[in-house]
């Protein structure tokens, strides 16, 4: 496939918005998990999904407007972050799906829903949200984005200021041999290079 037409299909845009941010592509699967957390020192939630448990260890069920804001800290118990690990393979879908950190405030995870209606009926739109992500990572502070179309590779991005997140991130998946690539601006287009 054509470098240029690879983009578009991922990013649904030949020069995506989050090429801008630092940021890293990736495999992705439990060991490139484990690297984030192991670098931010942060569990890590699936937004698009919800929680499996609560604290009583009884299944979590999600509020009526299907959106998870002040229960987002429940991926944060162990038998959540069992699942989290065993969706690590999330493969393209329609619905667009997130790792970021459990630890948000609340009014970072309420920007994440500002464009849906009052009730979250429908799954996310990739198409929509992947553009969306650029005005969110100043609150999310990082990212990983399963990519559309492209089956066990990831986005890693971080808010501009956090530059230092992505290189020691890079630097871990490195040390465990986890494949990387980065998207290079060249003339007028955004290309896909292979780094490992």
């Amino acid at each position: 496939m054509d470098p240029g037409d690879l983009i578009e299909w991922m990013f649904l845009s030949s020069n995506p918005c989050i090429a801008r941010f630092p940021h890293v592509l990736v495999k992705c699967g439990e060991p490139t998990l484990r690297a984030i957390s192991g670098v931010t020192g942060i569990a890590m939630g699936l937004w698009g999904e919800r929680p499996m448990f609560k604290a009583d260890g009884r299944h979590y069920v999600e509020p009526d407007s299907g959106k998870i804001e002040e229960d987002f800290v429940l991926w944060k118990l162990s038998s959540n972050q069992e699942h989290l690990l065993q969706s690590a393979n999330v493969s393209p879908d329609p619905s667009f799906k997130m790792f970021i950190s459990a630890d948000l405030p609340v009014s970072a995870l309420k920007r994440t829903y500002e464009h849906f209606q009052d009730e979250f009926d429908d799954a996310p739109a990739y198409a929509d949200y992947i553009n969306y992500v650029c005005d969110w990572l100043p609150d999310l502070r990082w990212v990983l984005i399963p990519l559309e179309g492209e089956t066990g590779w990831s986005i890693f991005a971080a808010a501009p200021d956090a530059t230092d997140i992505v290189e020691n991130v890079k630097a871990e998946f490195r040390r465990n041999h986890i494949p990387t690539a980065r998207l290079v601006k060249q003339g007028g287009a955004v290309l896909w290079r292979d780094e490992q």
